[in-house]
């Protein structure tokens, strides 16, 4: 079981988080877009892995400052590059994510001096949902867009939060008929419904919050015999924010999280493989295991860090 307030080093989630930490405090130069565009294909989004660190930054506390104060200058260097405002003004399928990082940099106190003004210029336009791309239609990827302009605190008109949700139709999925690619759909609708468990689930049935607790842990289950621990993460995180199950219902998945982790706190993503590793040395090893682990130790992190002090228990 999971118990809080009880942690001893190396038994619980506290002892993940802060391994995890310190792996992305040590290689926190690779999530600029500069180092990443050097060693892997660049991104269509160049913000990505900043990004991801923001997410991260806002649900850590106190001790973690100094890293949350570090990656948040990080991401100020992305947005200061002028192709980023470029890239914002042009409303294109990347126009969510400028917003995204624009709005996490505001809510972690480092307001960008043209933001609301920029952003609104381009909402009035309207370009994010009247352009040509088919996909402005999907209700998960408005709920995106959404949660990136709630968190820059401007005003659009995109239905609302619990409509979207509710269109999105998590809690009648059926988990034996999730694959990998929806699996990562319903999570991370539910962290842009829930604003990463700041929020409750925008349900009002009580028996679709059921199923859609039901559904998350059924989930977990899988994903953690699959080992695909990625996803388990995820799952974890979101049988946090739904309190889906309470603790012991999860406790195995985080028993399995816990024990992945590597030595070096990174957490192993799907393509990763020590037999590759092992044939790798100096900056080729350091950059296989950047990009095979990062995302996955992000995410587990975020994980831990909404339940840190809790205690995993034999």
């Amino acid at each position: 079981m999971l118990v809080r307030g009880t942690t001893s080093p190396g038994s619980g989630t506290t002892a993940l988080l802060d391994r995890s930490i310190g792996w992305l405090t040590e290689h926190l130069d690779w999530f600029r877009p500069a180092t990443w565009d050097a060693h892997f294909p660049p991104r269509d989004f160049p913000g990505t892995t900043a990004l991801e660190l923001l997410l991260l930054c806002r649900s850590l506390g106190p001790r973690h400052r100094d890293f949350t104060a570090a990656a948040a200058d990080l991401a100020e260097e992305v947005v200061a590059d002028p192709a980023f405002l470029d890239g914002l003004r042009a409303a294109d399928e990347q126009f969510t994510y400028h917003a995204w990082l624009v709005g996490l940099l505001h809510r972690l106190g480092r307001p960008v001096p043209w933001w609301r003004a920029e952003i609104t210029r381009v909402l009035r336009r309207g370009e994010p949902w009247d352009a040509r791309a088919p996909w402005r239609d999907f209700p998960a990827w408005q709920l995106e867009l959404r949660y990136a302009l709630d968190l820059c605190a401007v005003d659009c008109r995109l239905p609302a939060v619990p409509d979207l949700f509710a269109r999105c139709g998590i809690a009648d999925r059926d988990p034996a008929l999730v694959d990998d690619e929806t699996a990562y759909e319903i999570t991370h609708v539910l962290f842009y419904a829930t604003d990463f468990g700041r929020a409750p689930v925008p349900l009002a049935d009580e028996g679709a919050r059921r199923r859609t607790g039901q559904l998350v842990l059924a989930l977990v289950e899988r994903y953690r015999r699959e080992g695909h621990v990625d996803l388990l993460a995820e799952l974890l995180l979101c049988a946090a924010l739904t309190e889906a199950g309470g603790a012991a219902a999860t406790a195995e998945g985080w028993r399995w999280l816990l024990a992945a982790q590597h030595e070096r706190g990174t957490l192993p993503g799907p393509p990763f493989s020590e037999a590759v590793l092992t044939e790798r040395s100096g900056l080729g090893a350091t950059s296989y295991v950047f990009r095979t682990c990062y995302h996955t130790t992000v995410v587990s992190a975020l994980a831990a860090a909404a339940r840190d002090g809790e205690e995993i228990r034999p």
